[in-house]
């Protein structure tokens, strides 16, 4: 064990209640470092609100909202749950508290009624980190076959990418990524590649370097970098690209920190956007702080504010975006077109073919787009029974495979609606993946801690 992993794995030894005011206190540094960098930033001109402010008594109530539901969160992460439960706080109820209302041209009573119900969602949801683990029954597959089948969705995946995309180059420069993407969108090509190559990027390329790192299995490990990299370029989806560094940096964290990893988490998350926060202020044409405070902070505040500004005026949408086309028959909606893109029409500029940008945002904004506060609970329930099904999924696999080859499908809830992250999001590609190898995993990697019961 490293000196820096023993000097961490110390300083976390306090009582549990010291513990946990903590990282309570955290979160409150973490709220009010959201809300700074916002103010200052140059990245936050986009939203129009740069340099805009609450009250002093709207502040207290935000940072209050932001804060109370941390007392909900587990202190260590060694199940996706807890994971996930991390990922959408950070991500989502922090920056929907303390940004929203500034976005917004809303009475300030609405956001309170809103933040309320959403951070009761947010309490009701963290309640699945207590339930049993399920033993999901699953065929028997032998190791070949499924690593077969994995390879020739891969091999389709790529092969019909490059038919119908073509590859410009190795690696994508993110300067080009909207024009790219544009070039993109008016080539059409078959609704079940859309969920291959997703798939692929969320779930398959993950495993293969999760594998490949805990294994010691280098060779391996950037084939799926390499994979990633090509995706990317291939489709222009940057989250590709992002899947590699994100991989990288859990791999430093779970190895440095063996115990209470949530507090580390919103101390880390922190200071990082402090870091973003000044190097955009600094190079404010430099794309890796926009990226990051756009994608990870500033854009769940954003839509939430967009979403519910629109469906408070506008009619829900019902079940019109919903896959199963009989629910879309039974229960039509009212608009011309999915909630992201009417979204994306009424509060962005179009992209240069005239098309509009699809704003698909996280579970909560999602889900009060289609049928207000009530869908906002149904929605709760339905991710936390997904949730249940790939905490199941991995029980008795080594926990840091488990977190490594899940991380991206734990992004999905915080930037889609709970059913869209079953197919587009990955999660049900995981937990196919992980039933039909979980015998190999745990052969290979058994000596590891392996995901509690």
């Amino acid at each position: 064990m490293s000196d820096i992993q023993i000097r961490i794995e110390g300083r976390a030894r306090l009582p549990a209640g010291a513990m946990r005011l903590l990282t309570s206190g955290g979160a409150l540094l973490y709220a009010c470092v959201v809300y700074s960098s916002f103010s200052v930033a140059p990245a936050a001109a986009i939203f129009g609100a740069s340099g805009r402010l609450s009250s002093g008594p709207q502040f207290g109530i935000q940072i209050l909202l932001a804060v109370l539901p941390s007392f909900c969160l587990p202190m260590n992460i060694r199940r996706f749950s807890g994971y996930q439960l991390w990922i959408l706080y950070l991500t989502v109820i922090v920056p929907s508290c303390m940004l929203s209302p500034v976005i917004s041209q809303r009475a300030f009573g609405f956001w309170v009624e809103f933040l309320i119900i959403m951070d009761l969602c947010f309490v009701l949801l963290c309640q699945v980190r207590r339930l049993p683990l399920l033993g999901i029954p699953f065929p028997r597959l032998s190791p070949m076959l499924s690593v077969g089948l994995i390879a020739a969705l891969s091999a389709v995946t790529y092969l019909g990418l490059f038919h119908y995309y073509g590859l410009s180059g190795l690696l994508l420069p993110l300067s080009d990524v909207y024009d790219v993407r544009v070039r993109l969108r008016d080539t059409p090509i078959p609704s079940l590649l859309v969920y291959c190559y997703f798939w692929q990027g969320l779930v398959v390329n993950p495993v293969i370097q999760a594998y490949g790192v805990l294994r010691r299995r280098y060779v391996l490990l950037g084939f799926g970098v390499l994979l990633q990299v090509v995706l990317y370029s291939l489709t222009s989806l940057r989250v590709f690209l992002m899947a590699d560094f994100f991989q990288l940096g859990l791999v430093v964290f779970y190895t440095l920190v063996r115990r209470n990893r949530g507090t580390f988490l919103v101390y880390g998350m922190m200071a990082s956007l402090i870091v973003m926060t000044g190097w955009n202020i600094v190079q404010p044409r430099s794309y890796t702080p926009l990226i990051f405070m756009d994608r990870w902070v500033f854009c769940s505040g954003q839509l939430s504010a967009y979403y519910c500004d629109f469906f408070t005026s506008h009619p829900y949408t019902h079940l019109q975006d919903v896959v199963v086309s009989v629910l879309r028959r039974m229960f039509p909606g009212p608009h011309d077109l999915p909630a992201g893109e009417l979204i994306g029409r009424e509060y962005f500029p179009p992209l240069a073919n005239g098309s509009y940008t699809n704003a698909a945002a996280h579970v909560w904004a999602d889900s009060f787009g289609i049928w207000g506060y009530p869908a906002m609970f149904v929605a709760t329930v339905f991710a936390a029974v997904l949730i249940w099904i790939i905490d199941s999924s991995l029980r008795g696999i080594d926990e840091r495979f488990a977190l490594l080859c899940s991380c991206m499908v734990g992004l999905s809830l915080s930037a889609q609606g709970a059913q869209t992250a079953v197919l587009t999001g990955g999660a049900g590609a995981l937990v196919l993946v992980v039933l039909s190898l979980r015998g190999s995993f745990r052969a290979a990697l058994g000596n590891g801690p392996a995901v509690p019961v």
